[in-house]
Parts: C-alpha cells; structure tokens; sequence
C-alpha cells in the first residue's frame, strides 16, 4: 500500500504509477523504499523493476542463474 492510504486507513488498489486514492486528490503516489524507508514515488519503484526485468534478462542471456543469486540477497516487501 501507498503511504497517503496507510496513512488515512483506506484500502490502496495498488495501482501503477499511482493508485485512484492518490490520482483522485491530486497527491503524490509514494511508497517506503524497502532497503532505505524513504519515500519515493511508486513510479520510480516501477522503473526499477523494468530495469531489474532488463539487467535479469541479459544476465540469462549470459548463462547466469538469477534465481540462484536471489537466494544470496534478502527479500523485501512493500507491503
């Protein structure tokens, strides 16, 4: 969930870049970054993870195991 809906107790549809709670007040979308806990805008979050698509993609192409180098890192949610 966005912060602004944490914040007001309200169910966030999580949509991306901006759920319709955001979208409807005309506030910024921002979410705690997981390693960090600032706050950055979702849609920074969602370029990350097409980034992270693209790099994970080319390290297949290269014969290289992401899920085994998953398994080395922590997980983290944004929930």
């Amino acid at each position: 969930s966005c912060n602004n809906c944490k914040k007001h107790k309200i169910k966030c549809d999580k949509e991306m870049p901006q759920c319709k709670s955001c979208f409807k007040k005309g506030v910024p979308c921002l979410s705690a970054c997981p390693s960090t806990q600032r706050e950055v805008p979702r849609s920074y979050l969602l370029y990350l993870e097409d980034l992270l698509y693209v790099y994970s993609k080319k390290l297949r192409e290269l014969g290289v195991d992401c899920d085994e180098l998953k398994s080395n890192f922590p997980t983290t949610s944004m929930d």
